[in-house]
């Protein structure tokens, strides 16, 4: 079992930080870089469900409250009879 020189350490520890040129493998900092963009992509996504989901909510809110002052309208109009 031989062991490597430092020479071929140094390029293997290149290699598999920066990957190999011209090829699929990207290395470490190329899969980290991958990462960061699906993880921007994730939180463009929860912002626009965060958005609809609040409106959703202000809509079902409004719209209960509007509805409960009908209700106690009707409530009022036959109570005074």
């Amino acid at each position: 079992m031989g062991g490597q020189t430092q020479e071929e350490m140094v390029r293997d520890l290149h290699v598999m930080l920066l990957g190999i040129k011209d090829s699929e493998d990207k290395g470490l900092v190329g899969d980290i870089k991958d990462m960061k963009k699906d993880i921007k992509a994730i939180n463009g996504c929860n912002r626009k469900l965060a958005i609809r989901f609040w409106f959703l909510l202000g809509l079902i809110v409004g719209s209960t409250g509007f509805s409960l002052l009908e209700l106690s309208g009707v409530i009022n109009m036959f109570g005074g009879m």
